[in-house]
């Protein structure tokens, strides 16, 4: 997903566990970007189905550079 104006970050949906895995190298956890994100993909996977409102997110460490 793109943060920011010039970064990039992966976030990996792990459904086994329910939560939200964000690698983000530059670990922008207080990204704006990131919570509206997250909300468009709760969104979607509503319209599918899946009742993500209650998942966390979460950094995982290490995350590489």
């Amino acid at each position: 997903m793109h943060v920011g104006t010039n970064h990039w970050a992966l976030l990996v949906i792990n459904i086994k566990e329910k939560e939200f895995h964000m690698h983000d190298s530059l670990r922008t956890k207080d990204d704006r970007d990131i919570p509206q994100y997250m909300e468009e993909l709760r969104r979607y996977m509503k319209s599918k189905h899946i009742d993500a409102e209650n998942w966390s997110l979460r950094y995982p460490d290490p995350c590489p550079q």
